[in-house]
C-alpha cells in the first residue's frame, strides 16, 4: 500500500496507480508532454489548437480550462482573496499563497542536492535542471540552450535584431 487513495471504480484506481508507477501512456504528438489519462491529454491539446471552450458571459474572456474561467469570474463578482497585512488581492488562491510566502519568507520547496530553497514548486523544478544539466529550451539557429523559455526568448533577439524592452520595475 503506497497511499490512502480508494475508489469504487477500478478504472479510477488503475489511473491513480500510474502516479506511483510513473507510467504516462498518453503522449502529445506535438511536444514532450505525457500524462496518465486521455482527458488530461485532451485538455493539454488545447494549448496547441488554441481552443478555448469556456467563455465568460460578462466579457470577451475565454479559457482552455473551466478552473481558469472560475478564477476569472471572481473579478466580476468581487469575490477576491485578500491579504490581511496589505492591500494585495487576487482572484487566484495560488497567487495569494505565493504572496504570503514572499511576505513571510517561507520557502517550503527544498533542493536535496544543495542549499537552494524557494516559494514555488516550479522554481525548484527549474533549479533541478542545473544538477541534471537539462536544458529543454533550444535555439534552432545556433547551439544555445537554456533551462527557461524566457531566456531563450531573450536570446532569440540576437538573431532577429530585436531590442529588449525596458520595463519599469
Amino acid at each position: 500500500e503506497q497511499c490512502s487513495y480508494s475508489s469504487k471504480q477500478l478504472s479510477n484506481l488503475k489511473t491513480h496507480m500510474k502516479i506511483h508507477t510513473g507510467e504516462k501512456p498518453f503522449q502529445c504528438e506535438q511536444c514532450e508532454y505525457s500524462c496518465t489519462n486521455s482527458a488530461n491529454l485532451k485538455r493539454h491539446m488545447r494549448i496547441h489548437t488554441g481552443e478555448k471552450p469556456f467563455k465568460c458571459e460578462q466579457c470577451s474572456y475565454s479559457a482552455t480550462q473551466l478552473s481558469n474561467l472560475k478564477t476569472h469570474m471572481r473579478k466580476h463578482t468581487g469575490d477576491m482573496f485578500k491579504c490581511e497585512q496589505c492591500e494585495y488581492s487576487s482572484s487566484n488562491s495560488g497567487d495569494m499563497t505565493r504572496h504570503m510566502r514572499i511576505r513571510t519568507g517561507d520557502k517550503p520547496f527544498l533542493c536535496e542536492q544543495c542549499s537552494f530553497s524557494c516559494t514555488q514548486s516550479g522554481h525548484l523544478k527549474t533549479h533541478m535542471m542545473i544538477h541534471t544539466d537539462e536544458k529543454p529550451f533550444k535555439c534552432e539557429q545556433c547551439s544555445f540552450a537554456s533551462t527557461q523559455s524566457s531566456h531563450l526568448k531573450r536570446h532569440m533577439m540576437i538573431h532577429t535584431g530585436e531590442k529588449p524592452s525596458t520595463r519599469l520595475i
